[in-house]
């Protein structure tokens, strides 16, 4: 599903992310742990195509990321920490606009759309109808 081979990121004379290299197969789970400045963040807008690498390959679902861009974005969705369009969007009004842009189908939008009420229905105060920062990233295949 996701392959990353030998991926590198430098800005200027800073080594952001050193040749890293790993898969994620169908089903799996993996999360990044470390400290601030560990790549954690660079190697996820890499591999969701927001910046490129120095050097290296990212496939999603066999799509070079480099190479077929728009075909390797439809395979994933992701939710960076901190959304870079509309902050102040409500998490319904949020999550229609960027499947609108993904051209997402009303039946993945509905489900999506019925998580968030899910949640919303909860006790969890300002959580229910705030997008903030802070949480974790999410990459859905």
């Amino acid at each position: 599903m996701i392959e990353v081979e030998h991926l590198t990121k430098f800005y200027g004379d800073f080594t952001a992310v050193k040749d890293i290299s790993f898969s994620v197969g169908e089903g799996e789970i993996l999360g990044f742990l470390g400290p601030n400045g560990a790549g954690k963040s660079t190697t996820m807008n890499i591999i969701t195509g927001y910046i490129s690498p120095t050097e290296g390959t990212v496939k999603i679902n066999g799509y070079n990321i480099l190479e077929e861009p728009n075909k390797a974005k439809m395979q994933i969705g992701y939710l960076p920490e901190q959304p870079q369009l509309y902050p102040n969007m409500t998490v319904t009004e949020y999550l229609a606009f960027v499947c609108g842009l993904k051209k997402i189908t009303n039946k993945k939008v509905n489900l999506y759309l019925l998580l968030y009420i899910f949640f919303k229905s909860t006790t969890c105060g300002f959580i229910k109808f705030t997008l903030f920062r802070d949480l974790t990233f999410n990459i859905f295949i």
